[in-house]
């Protein structure tokens, strides 16, 4: 089974968030080239299934990612 179609859960590191957790684990794919510049991301409600959180949760990981200038939010 590939890594795109398994569940991951996480656990959060000791006085991290959960969102915080998952950012960093979101960013470990970028950085390993899973996720190439330019390319889509899977959906936020694909992702938020695959690591079982909720998709609020989700939505701050993707928050920092962006903050830190790591993916680009658009629209549709």
């Amino acid at each position: 089974m590939t890594r795109k179609n398994m569940a991951v859960q996480i656990s959060p590191l000791l006085g991290q968030s959960r969102y915080g957790t998952l950012a960093t684990a979101l960013r470990q794919r970028v950085l390993d080239g899973e996720w190439k510049p330019g390319d889509m991301i899977p959906s936020e409600a694909y992702l938020a299934s695959n690591y079982g959180v909720a998709l609020g949760t989700l939505r701050q990981a993707l928050a920092l990612l962006v903050e830190d200038g790591i993916v680009r939010r658009e629209h549709g």
